[in-house]
């Protein structure tokens, strides 16, 4: 009798494929700023906060920039669909080509605010963005400070239990023979 290998058994059914859909860059951003967002709020170390907040800018200035670009791709492709109306309007009467005209620039001009402050809202997220970069580099330079004071500190230690240990040896008789001794000096100095 021979046995089966995989090779030779056939599945009864076929293999069903899944197809998964990814979302967009856009929301996969919004998605990891609002997480980045809510571990901020979490307790942490002040420079991880601070690296955490400075990387949560710069996804925020990304998604800004995504925001206006496709707002700049939008205003592109409705220019050149208003030059192609405005094309097609050239054999109409000049009271009708003159309000073409007049919308036309009314949207640009709305479309340029809109430019204007969404390059306004970028400058501010740099500025806080340097903001938070200068205060990350003075908490880098305290904790420097303070690792420098860690050997200093530990010879203190070091010498203080050496005294301690110094005066745990010692009988309680001396330490007030000793006490005396420097009592007695203080009161006579001659």
């Amino acid at each position: 009798m021979e046995k089966d290998t995989p090779e030779q058994q056939q599945p009864d059914e076929p293999t069903k494929h899944t197809r998964v859909r990814l979302a967009s860059p856009r929301k996969q951003l919004e998605r990891t700023i609002q997480k980045m967002a809510q571990l901020s709020e979490t307790p942490m170390k002040a420079e991880k906060q601070v690296d955490l907040l400075t990387t949560m800018a710069g996804l925020q200035v990304k998604l800004l920039d995504m925001d206006r670009d496709a707002k700049l791709d939008a205003l592109i492709e409705e220019i050149e669909q208003l030059k192609s109306e405005l094309a097609a309007a050239k054999n109409q009467s000049d009271d009708a080509l003159q309000r073409m005209l007049e919308q036309i620039n009314s949207e640009r001009l709305k479309n340029e605010a809109e430019v204007k402050t969404l390059k306004s809202q970028t400058a501010t997220l740099q500025a806080q963005n340097a903001e938070i970069m200068t205060t990350n580099a003075a908490l880098k330079s305290e904790k420097s400070e303070l690792i420098l004071q860690v050997p200093t500190l530990r010879v203190q230690i070091a010498e203080l239990q050496l005294a301690i240990k110094t005066l745990e040896s010692r009988t309680a008789e001396e330490l007030y023979a000793e006490a005396r001794a420097k009592a007695a000096a203080t009161l006579n100095p001659t």
